[in-house]
């Protein structure tokens, strides 16, 4: 029933005669892709991204046709084609500027394309340590224009704040984590990057902080990682974490 009633938001889009009802059309057809996103099959957000992309082939106004790459980027973020979402998220943002979702979700897709691009070149494979630093100033614009246009959410500070780290901003990513970890206290994520970069920056005392909440939150999970126990123990000692130091250092050594 699903996937005819999908089928046929499609074709009303497509044959849509007036600007009314195409918005109507496609207020619902962002319902239906939302549900299915939602649920985490991959033949389901394979019918959104199939769907979205022959809407975006019909005569949509530019309000529109954000709508539906916005919707086309979040479900190919959901199926892990993270680069593959940031040319929809990139006309999305150039249509509808306003949009704070947008902003955001481009930021994530630049930042795990840089990502990816960092570890191929921790295994040896060439790549341009020129185009992952562009990657990184793009997706710390896209969150920064995302935060301005009041979006505070965990996801947006976090995606900050390891582009900043990555770019050897230690002050703004400690800035950036800090947010990140106010805005959902139960995050351990959050809080064990917010704990690292201190370790790092030589705030060994905050780091501990940090720690000790994490581990008082969360034992079970935090004694699963022996990266947690090593830096909460390499700040105790007032000493730089050894631990990922090869990724510390990949776009210094080029």
């Amino acid at each position: 029933m699903m996937r005819c009633l999908f089928v046929v938001w499609v074709l009303v889009v497509v044959g849509c005669t007036n600007q009314g009802e195409t918005k109507a059309t496609l207020a619902a057809f962002c319902d239906t892709a939302e549900t299915w996103t939602a649920r985490d099959s991959g033949e389901s957000i394979d019918k959104v991204i199939r769907s979205c992309r022959q809407l975006l082939d019909a005569d949509l106004n530019d309000d529109e046709r954000a709508i539906v790459s916005l919707r086309l980027g979040i479900a190919l973020q959901k199926s892990g084609r993270q680069e593959e979402s940031i040319e929809p998220l990139q006309r999305a943002v150039q249509l509808s500027p306003g949009n704070s979702k947008s902003h955001r979700l481009l930021g994530d897709g630049l930042s795990a394309k840089a990502r990816a691009l960092e570890i191929y070149a921790m295994d040896g494979q060439p790549t341009s340590s020129d185009e992952r630093r562009a990657l990184r100033a793009s997706a710390i614009r896209a969150y920064r224009k995302a935060i301005a246009l009041g979006d505070r959410s965990r996801s947006v500070f976090d995606g900050l704040g390891w582009v900043l780290w990555r770019d050897g901003d230690m002050d703004g990513a400690v800035r950036a984590y800090t947010d990140a970890s106010n805005a959902d206290p139960t995050d351990i994520d959050s809080a064990f990057m917010l704990g690292k970069i201190l370790n790092l920056h030589g705030q060994y005392e905050d780091s501990v902080a940090v720690f000790e909440r994490v581990q008082k939150a969360d034992p079970e999970r935090f004694g699963s990682y022996g990266s947690h126990h090593a830096m909460l123990d390499a700040s105790r000692r007032g000493e730089r974490a050894s631990v990922w130091d090869e990724a510390d250092a990949v776009d210094r050594q080029e």
